[in-house]
């Protein structure tokens, strides 16, 4: 967007969406090697990062699919949960770092160094950073306000008891949020070019009918590059585990749940990862003993393939 609307002298006219659209692609592919000069330091270690994030999480659903629990958790390890703190941060500073030196690049003309990590430092990164933050408390205010209200009078939502009404309050809150981030964009471009005369009401005033233009050019230029990056990061993390979870154990995980959960061998006791009465649909909780009894074995609800190891007939 910032390839053909320049905050500092843009008319307030009518933003051309499809030539926008257009150029911005075409500046992408134009700037592709500036691109990866800016973006040089920060590529390997968020690649790095995100796939042993990605692979640890695959190999914990694998893991779950793969081997019935009479008590799964759900919730993600410690370690799990830091590794993507640490991810998004990295992430965040290689944005921020990015958009400050690509900025200055389409509208500054100024050629990128060997990576744009050298920035982080400048006066115009931390004015960019501090015009986003701007930017989203006063996009916070609409949400704070109606959150404060629906408390006031013990509205905020609650499982299984949220009115539609009070939804319907809290996604207009959502949207004028979004809508007055638009209006106000224009000051970080603004910011990373080192320009801090383009004022709040200023960005609001060249940005007058542009609500709906502005929406539509940024998701048309972000959407398919943030799939194709997706599509890419699931084909090198998920679907090698997953393949690598069936040549392990010569099945897939969905037979090898239904093949445990005819034996358990631990102390001889038949049984379902998921006990459920099939005619009625309740869950079925009788026993069938064989041998010795443990206050933490499994339970048996279904005849299972050839016969039963704990006796019951198939």
């Amino acid at each position: 967007m910032s390839a053909v609307v320049d905050p500092s002298n843009a008319p307030a006219g009518k933003l051309p969406l499809w030539q926008t659209i257009r150029l911005s692609y075409a500046t992408y592919i134009q700037h592709f090697a500036a691109g990866l000069r800016i973006a040089t330091l920060w590529l390997p270690p968020i690649a790095f990062l995100a796939l042993i994030a990605g692979w640890l999480q695959a190999t914990l659903l694998a893991e779950l699919a793969a081997g019935p629990r009479p008590q799964i958790d759900v919730s993600q390890p410690l370690h799990l949960l830091m590794l993507g703190h640490v991810l998004n941060l990295v992430i965040a500073c290689a944005a921020v770092s990015s958009a400050v030196a690509w900025h200055r690049l389409l509208l500054s003309k100024e050629e990128p160094p060997w990576t744009s990590a050298g920035n982080v430092g400048t006066r115009n990164l931390w004015r960019y950073v501090g015009a986003a933050l701007v930017i989203c408390l006063i996009a916070a205010i609409p949400l704070a306000a109606v959150l404060a209200a629906l408390a006031l009078f013990d509205l905020l939502p609650a499982a299984g008891r949220t009115p539609p009404d009070v939804i319907a309050v809290i996604a207009l809150a959502y949207v004028v949020s979004v809508a007055l981030m638009l209006r106000l964009s224009l000051l970080l471009p603004a910011r990373a070019t080192g320009n801090p005369s383009l004022s709040l009401k200023d960005a609001w005033r060249h940005t007058h009918g542009n609500l709906w233009r502005l929406f539509f050019g940024i998701v048309a230029c972000t959407v398919p590059p943030v799939v194709l990056i997706k599509i890419i990061f699931i084909g090198l993390t998920v679907v090698p585990v997953g393949a690598g979870s069936i040549s392990r154990n010569g099945r897939s995980p969905a037979r090898s749940r239904s093949a445990a959960g005819c034996w358990s061998g631990r102390s001889g006791w038949a049984f379902s990862p998921t006990p459920t009465d099939t005619s009625s649909g309740r869950r079925d909780r009788s026993l069938i003993p064989s041998g010795s009894v443990h206050p933490s074995d499994r339970y048996c609800h279904r005849p299972c393939a050839g016969s039963h190891s704990c006796g019951r007939p198939s």
